[in-house]
């Protein structure tokens, strides 16, 4: 209760007295300090504090997997998870610092070298993960002086990470310095939980670094998955190092310039390779080696792309076919080839040599002809998607041959083939014959008389110039259909355009 005396002042516009003011004073300082452990009190009510340090835990990790999509994402950023969450509360300091999975995806973008204190906090940092496997990702910038190769300031970041070698489960490197010296590499040390290498060599000029790189990974047995990538200016790398354990990788993923000769000696020592890609090959004159024929008994997918493929400004003159008559391979189900100079011819010899069943083909950029198109499809009778792009054979006779006649013998069939993508230029193309290759695959599709009954989509990817307005009409009415995906009407890509 508020005395009768200070009430009445109230009331009123009268200053109060002396002990009047000093009896506010007290009861004001009186009634913070109760309204602090109020507050206090008040956050004894908070839902935050009623879950289990476990759940919170799990909700950090969502926290850090947030941020870990950023391109700049680094562990040590205050600004991000885990470190921002320590700054939060003491308790949510003591649950990340305790939360092992916060601290097993590790990011960095630093200097080959670092100061030492620098070099301890990331320890420290690696340490907070205890015994869980380690995903590393380590982003190599640009030296600021010369002077850092020779007078490195602190331990290297490769040899701070090699200290925790036996967790390192996957490793991704960018070396933006196209030559990181051999001193800033860490001594070979084994790698029991490693399955995973990404290289990354991203400057022009050759690319010196990447053999000692890969000698770094030849003690892991767990290892199955190599990809070696590089900006579209840097060289590729010389004849690979026999140490590396190629044996054993089951994915193999170059983007990274390479002769084909190389390309055919790496993947003849992947013997268990399922899985290959090859994006960027060089083709070599006159070679006029023979190779004995390697099986690759268990690989299902195979990309092929010569020269960096349709889009780069120059294609490479050379012949390749040598690295595919190379190779068996009887599980082949998935096949993609790009401005390679493979008749068909070497690719029938494959068929009979291999005996897989292939049923999806993508080739652009092939020089053959129809005739040996229509070979090569009859051997393929298992064929679900079929994607030809910017080949000699995309013609008008092309279109004739997926129309479906009732009265004539069609000279293949695909019984299987749901998906047909074409892709090409309309001027040389006749806009009535796509129309009515499309309206005839639709009408007879479950047809069982019919040689492709299966087809449930046909997409084109038409550039150039416009057809008459009665066929563009009829494309875009096939369109609303669903069976037809015209990238034109659909605007399903926004570089496409027809003028």
């Amino acid at each position: 209760m508020i005395d009768p005396d200070l009430a009445a002042l109230l009331r009123s516009n009268n200053p109060p007295i002396v002990h009047q003011a000093r009896e506010i004073g007290y009861l004001l300082t009186a009634d913070a300090a109760g309204l602090s452990e109020l507050e206090e009190l008040r956050s004894v009510l908070s839902p935050m504090r009623r879950i289990p340090s476990e759940i919170l835990g799990e909700i950090f990790i969502h926290c850090r997997d947030n941020s870990a999509e950023s391109a700049e994402y680094s562990i040590t950023d205050p600004r991000e998870a885990p470190i921002l969450l320590g700054h939060i509360s003491s308790r949510w300091r003591i649950v990340s610092h305790h939360t092992p999975g916060l601290w097993d995806t590790v990011s960095l973008a630093t200097q080959p070298f670092l100061m030492t204190p620098a070099a301890d906090y990331i320890r420290t940092l690696l340490h907070r993960s205890c015994t869980l496997p380690l995903d590393v990702s380590l982003t190599y910038g640009m030296l600021v002086s010369p002077l850092h190769y020779s007078v490195p300031d602190g331990p290297s970041v490769l040899a701070i990470l090699w200290g925790f070698h036996d967790r390192i489960r996957r490793i991704d490197l960018d070396c933006t310095d196209n030559n990181i010296p051999s001193t800033y590499r860490p001594p070979i040390r084994p790698l029991p939980l490693l399955d995973s290498v990404h290289i990354y060599l991203g400057l022009p000029g050759a690319n010196p670094s990447a053999p000692g790189l890969l000698d770094l990974f030849q003690d892991a047995p767990r290892l199955r998955t190599l990809s070696l990538m590089s900006s579209d200016e840097a060289s590729g790398i010389n004849i690979p190092p026999s140490a590396f354990p190629w044996s054993q990788l089951t994915r193999l993923n170059f983007s990274i310039s390479i002769d084909v000769s190389v390309a055919r000696e790496i993947l003849a020592r992947c013997t268990q390779v399922e899985t290959c890609q090859f994006l960027n090959v060089q083709p070599v004159e006159d070679d006029q080696s023979v190779h004995p024929i390697c099986t690759l008994q268990f690989l299902h997918t195979l990309n092929f792309v010569l020269g960096g493929g349709f889009h780069t400004d120059t294609i490479p003159d050379g012949p390749s076919v040598a690295f595919i008559r190379s190779f068996t391979m009887p599980s082949l189900v998935i096949l993609a080839i790009e401005l390679s100079d493979w008749p068909a011819k070497a690719l029938l010899d494959l068929r009979a040599r291999s005996q897989f069943t292939l049923t999806d083909l993508t080739m652009t950029g092939l020089s053959f002809g129809l005739a040996d198109l229509v070979s090569l499809l009859r051997v393929l009778p298992a064929l679900r998607v079929l994607s030809l792009q910017y080949c000699d054979f995309i013609d008008n006779e092309l279109l004739h041959l997926f129309t479906h006649h009732p009265h004539s013998q069609a000279p293949f069939a695909l019984p299987h083939l749901h998906t047909l993508k074409l892709r090409n230029i309309t001027d040389e193309l006749d806009g009535n014959r796509v129309v009515d290759m499309v309206e005839s695959l639709r009408t007879h599709y479950g047809c069982t008389a019919a040689p492709f009954p299966a087809i449930k989509s046909v997409e084109l990817y038409l550039d150039g110039s416009k057809f008459a307005p009665a066929i563009e009409e009829r494309l875009e009415a096939l369109c609303t259909t669903g069976f037809l995906m015209d990238a034109f009407h659909a605007s399903a890509a926004s570089w496409y355009h027809r003028c």
